[in-house]
């Protein structure tokens, strides 16, 4: 697991955009069908000093990869998704959130030297989102106009959210 402090809080109310540059190593053998995002007001883990394990407890990603996708992939990938911050945030954790038993492990690598799957992460990002409009937003009484944004969260791929007053 990757865990990192935040550097200030979110605001809470406000919608960020959260996205991470993700591949598997080569020489890894397994890959998961799970990886995922948490946030949290605490650290999530502590290491076990009995079994040298680290001990994650029963959490739900607040974001994670699309459900049933192997990341067998060796390039970069991007995972992301929107979340809607409570401002009690105060550290981020990167990893699969799921039993053993709950995760699909496929051999993509029989050669591979790395027994588990181990995989590389980049780009880490935060944004914050606003609804940025893409005509004048000043209407006149009897006139009508339709505006558009960027704002992609919780949306279909492809699908452009239109905002109509008359």
């Amino acid at each position: 697991y990757i865990t990192a402090m935040l550097y200030g809080s979110l605001t809470a109310g406000k919608k960020y955009y959260v996205s991470v540059q993700y591949a598997k190593t080569i020489n890894s053998r397994y890959s998961i069908n799970h990886l995922g995002m948490a946030f949290s007001n605490s650290l999530v883990y502590n290491s076990n000093p009995v079994s040298g394990g680290v001990f994650i407890p029963s959490i739900t990603p607040n974001i994670s990869n699309a459900p049933g996708t192997q990341l067998n992939n060796t390039s970069w990938a991007l995972m992301g998704g929107c979340y809607d911050a409570t401002g009690y945030e105060q550290y981020i954790t990167y990893g699969n959130f799921f039993s053993a038993a709950n995760t699909t492990f496929s051999l993509t690598n029989p050669s591979g030297s790395l027994i588990p799957s181990n995989y590389f992460f980049d780009d880490f990002r935060i944004t914050p989102l606003a609804l940025n409009v893409t005509a004048s937003n000043t209407i006149c009484l009897g006139s009508s106009k339709t505006l558009t944004t960027s704002l992609i969260c919780g949306l279909p791929n492809g699908v452009t959210p239109t905002f109509s007053w008359s």
